[in-house]
């Protein structure tokens, strides 16, 4: 049996009968040698283990032992990642950690292997998940995990699992390799065709939230767009009639919050179009009546009891029962988004200036979510691929020739 060189390690047999691979791979600061130890049932298992063992420290990636547990990392890192995140962007970061930890939270960081990341996604796909006990239901049935969340819940365990890795803590992420099989998700939103358009405007007219629906389909803006402007972000008067966006409202109006704008592209200028413009600079000339000419912190779609936003939820109400009376399928205040991208391209304006215009930070979010065909792009192009051989000769069969 060949004995092993200088700084390659030893391998013994302790007295239970055990192999043990034993090396020195550096000192510590009072200069005290660093032990690393691997163990098998016989020795080629454990000379193969001290030889895998050498191969990383030669490599730099053996990570220093290390007794923190996933759930001591993640709250860490999640500190760290939701920094200038929205309130709701932080309060998803924290569901979806939370559901990671209930299965692998104290699993220590260097423990975690493939093996534990798929045992994760199993079970939560078998479980599923149960809410906290409340007055009105103090036993909660259990909840199944929907393939959103599993998706999610698998890419912040990555995340976090690839910051230890940065950090040298672990030497490489077990989340790699793992996937997720999930049934195409449906189709986001979709596009009003211009007769639902036409009977939806016309329920706008009467309506006292009819010119909020107007300027969302119009400028293509977000409810917490919409609600947050106030005058002093509307140019009534430039040429073309424009306004800023340079925050949002979300939650309700008795406990929202103004957040920041989505992305670094939701801060915008959008042109407004002449008809919304003329019937905004009647609102604004109704609101100085009211209550002054000091109207440029005024919300322009206010509460009446105060000025503060509407709630988010109102233009949710209205708009179904908008739709119920036209008489066309409901849709959310959303889908006005929706509608405005998707009659923009199929107009002929170009990509980019939609994906501007909606505050996209990629135009490919424009044209994979919001690009919705109408009915007249389905049945406008007609071309008969038999038609194209219609005039042309047929061949002509060779003449016949005679023998000499």
């Amino acid at each position: 049996m060949s004995k092993r060189g200088n700084n390659e390690g030893s391998v013994y047999r302790r007295k239970d009968g055990r192999w043990v691979g034993a090396v020195t791979v550096g000192y510590g600061p009072n200069g005290s040698p660093k032990r690393r130890v691997v163990y098998g049932d016989t020795r080629a298992e454990a000379a193969q283990k001290l030889t895998e063992l050498l191969d990383k420290h030669h490599k730099g990636i053996l990570a220093e032992p290390d007794a923190v547990t996933l759930r001591q990392f993640a709250e860490g890192w999640l500190e760290r990642e939701t920094v200038g995140k929205s309130r709701s962007t932080r309060r998803n970061y924290k569901t979806e950690v939370g559901h990671i930890l209930r299965f692998l939270g104290d699993m220590k960081l260097q423990a975690i292997k493939p093996l534990h990341v798929r045992g994760m996604l199993d079970r939560m796909t078998r479980e599923g998940w149960t809410p906290k006990p409340h007055k009105r239901n103090p036993n909660p049935e259990p909840r199944p995990y929907t393939p959103r969340t599993i998706r999610k819940c698998l890419e912040r365990l990555r995340a976090i699992l690839q910051d230890a890795v940065r950090l040298e803590v672990v030497y490489r992420n077990p989340c790699d390799g793992i996937r997720v099989k999930a049934p195409a998700p449906e189709p986001v939103g979709r596009a009003l065709e211009p007769q639902e358009l036409a009977a939806l405007l016309r329920e706008c007219e009467a309506h006292p939230l009819g010119l909020f629906f107007k300027l969302v389909l119009d400028c293509g803006l977000r409810k917490g767009e919409a609600l947050a402007l106030t005058w002093a972000d509307l140019d009534l008067e430039a040429a073309p009639a424009r306004l800023s966006i340079t925050k949002a409202w979300t939650g309700n109006g008795k406990q929202g919050h103004m957040t920041q704008p989505k992305t670094r592209g939701s801060r915008r200028v959008v042109p407004i179009p002449p008809n919304t413009a003329h019937a905004l600079r009647a609102l604004r000339e109704a609101t100085v009546k009211a209550i002054g000419p000091n109207i440029g912190g005024v919300y322009v779609f206010s509460s009446p009891l105060a000025n503060r936003p509407l709630e988010s939820c109102a233009p949710n109400h209205a708009l179904k029962r908008m739709c119920k009376r036209a008489g066309i399928r409901p849709l959310r205040v959303h889908d006005l988004r929706h509608t405005y991208g998707s009659h923009l391209l199929a107009s002929g304006v170009p990509l980019e200036v939609v994906s501007a215009r909606l505050g996209h930070a990629n135009p490919t979010i424009t044209l994979n979510v919001y690009r919705h065909l109408l009915e007249r792009e389905h049945t406008g192009y007609l071309f008969g691929v038999t038609d194209t051989v219609a005039h042309l000769e047929p061949p002509q069969p060779p003449a016949a020739t005679l023998p000499n």
